[in-house]
């Protein structure tokens, strides 16, 4: 664990902190995603959009 801690330059809070936020992320788009298979009129890109922007 501490590894790749180092590895990032991060303290274990800070890293929590990131994970989190990422996760947050994709869970928002998670869901655009299964409400645009419902009604594909929503939601067009929010999933992809989101994605690249993670990249």
């Amino acid at each position: 664990m501490r590894k790749h801690l180092e590895k990032n330059g991060m303290t274990y809070f800070q890293h929590m902190a990131f994970a989190y936020k990422y996760a947050f992320k994709l869970q928002k788009a998670v869901f655009a995603a299964l409400i645009h298979g419902l009604i594909p009129d929503l939601f067009e890109t929010t999933a992809s959009d989101t994605v690249k922007k993670l990249k």
